[in-house]
């Protein structure tokens, strides 16, 4: 080993680090053992919690509220209770939850990382614990029987004879925190959560003053809603389950965003739930940057149609038959020509559920009493399909079921509608039958789909310019509509032969102008 060792060759080198391992085996370690062997743990000072959260959270105050209600309302609460003492520097928050047993409190929320949620829940990081205790002065945790009270990361658990139902908090806020700034965002952040949980704030009732509005569209992280009745804003608000977590910079002058996230918080949100990340956090943003840029589209509705099937089970109800005409003539066979007519009117409006019987007599005067077609047609009752979309639902359902008053403000306009369509219909000797129903499209008035059948839609939202009040206008309007829609059914375009077919339409319906007169009549 005398000679340099870069001079070796490479298999002279391996052979030396042999010996040198040779070596340190024959050697006796005991006498040489370290002076200082030390095994614990890592140590964690009282103003570690608090400092972190200061620099984990956007705004830990904000925060810490936050992760106070979601946690009672996961707890099954359905009452919350938070009261301040000034001269304690104190906050207590009481609910009427599950509580905690002892294994819970010990393996679960004093554990750094623990947590009894499951895989999917709000929260679920087991990180909240080092800002709703921890980071504070003193803090007391009754529950049941079990008394808990800490200081940063010592604390001490007691059993005690008064059980208490449910989860009492009392934090202790330590001096050189603003107090006052802290009690204030119990309020502000209450009020951001959309809960049947009651809040209560020092004995006074706090309700949610953002909430969330129409569905609008469904993004892969989660849902949007809109509220056009709450002020514009920068921000949209981010929430799971309905419980606020936080705000997203949208842009300027932005209707009330709320994302409603779907996606399990693990994989949607960061630690300290401030923000979204990685896919989430770019597919929400996607969306905002499109809002920014326009506004009109970017809020268009995700088109999900659905229909109701509002009476009948066949798309169509014709009522008078051949066999009824037989009948019919067998009848009245040898009667006046007034008698057929009387009695003709009669049967079809016993037959019909809902005909005018006015109605159909003056349609029978100027009719051969063996054309039988167009008698038949008299006594067809169509069948009602309403359509409207998914966020346009309690819409829709308000209109046609929000009381009595209102039921039978859209069965009058309905059938105005259907009397209106089938008397232009039998104007122009077009037998065919016909479903109708409400349309709640924001750009159409009236619509005409010819799928599996001939489908006329009508928007109620006319009422706000021709009211029931005024039905005479309203008829108007009516026969307007339906003049052109019936044109659709052999005519697609607007081009120069569908104005041309909806002029001849329109003046084989002059004849009939005391039929729309008492179509005006319908109650």
């Amino acid at each position: 080993m005398e000679n340099d060792v870069r001079t070796k060759t490479l298999e002279e080198r391996m052979a030396l680090c042999d010996e040198v391992k040779a070596l340190v085996k024959k050697c006796d370690f005991d006498n040489h053992k370290p002076k200082i062997e030390i095994n614990g743990k890592v140590s964690v000072s009282g103003a570690y919690f608090l400092k972190m959260a200061k620099a984990d959270y956007r705004n830990y105050r904000q925060a810490l509220w936050r992760e106070i209600y979601q946690n009672s309302i996961d707890a099954g609460a359905t009452e919350i209770q938070v009261t301040f003492n000034k001269e304690e520097r104190s906050m207590t928050i009481m609910d009427n939850g599950c509580g905690m047993d002892l294994e819970t409190l010990t393996d679960k929320l004093l554990a750094l990382g623990g947590t009894k949620k499951a895989e999917g829940s709000v929260g679920a990081f087991g990180k909240a614990k080092e800002l709703e205790l921890f980071s504070w002065k003193e803090y007391m945790l009754r529950t049941h029987n079990l008394l808990l009270m800490g200081s940063g990361d010592d604390y001490s658990i007691t059993e005690i004879e008064d059980n208490f139902d449910g989860t009492s908090i009392t934090l202790y806020i330590q001096e050189g925190e603003d107090f006052g700034c802290m009690c204030d965002y119990a309020t502000t952040v209450a009020q951001r959560i959309e809960t049947n949980c009651k809040i209560y704030v020092e004995g006074n009732p706090i309700s949610c003053k953002h909430q969330k509005g129409e569905f609008r569209k469904t993004l892969d992280v989660g849902d949007i809603y809109i509220n056009e009745n709450l002020p514009s804003n920068y921000y949209a608000q981010v929430r799971m389950n309905g419980i606020w977590m936080f705000e997203q910079y949208v842009g300027s002058d932005i209707p009330h965003v709320t994302l409603e996230l779907s996606e399990d918080s693990i994989k949607a949100m960061t630690s300290n739930r401030d923000g979204l990340k990685d896919r989430s956090l770019a597919n929400a943003q996607e969306f905002f940057q499109k809002l920014a840029a326009d506004r009109k589209s970017t809020l268009f509705p995700d088109k999900v149609e659905i229909k109701l099937h509002a009476k009948g089970t066949d798309g169509e109800q014709i009522h008078v038959s051949d066999e009824d005409m037989e009948f019919m003539e067998a009848r009245f066979n040898g009667v006046s020509r007034e008698q057929f007519i009387m009695g003709f009117a009669k049967f079809v409006a016993m037959q019909a559920d809902g005909i005018d019987e006015k109605l159909a007599k003056m349609r029978v005067v100027d009719t051969d009493r063996h054309d039988y077609d167009r008698l038949k047609y008299f006594g067809f009752r169509w069948d009602t399909i309403h359509k409207y979309e998914k966020w346009q639902e309690k819409q829709a359902k308000d209109f046609l079921d929000g009381s009595n008053v209102k039921a039978r403000r859209a069965k009058t306009l309905l059938t105005m509608w259907g009397e209106t369509i089938k008397q232009i219909l039998l104007d122009i000797r077009k037998y065919t039958p016909f479903t109708i129903g409400f349309t709640w499209d924001e750009n159409k008035q009236a619509e005409l789909v010819n799928e599996g059948g001939i489908h006329f839609y009508l928007n109620p939202n006319i009422l706000e310019k021709q009211p029931l009040t005024n039905k005479k206008e309203l008829a108007r309007k009516l026969r307007l509509l339906a003049t052109h829609e019936t044109t659709h059914i052999d005519r697609d375009y607007h081009d120069e032969h569908f104005m041309m077919g909806m002029e001849e339409t329109m003046e084989k319906t002059w004849k009939s102008d005391k039929l729309y007169e008492q179509i005006a009549k319908i109650k």
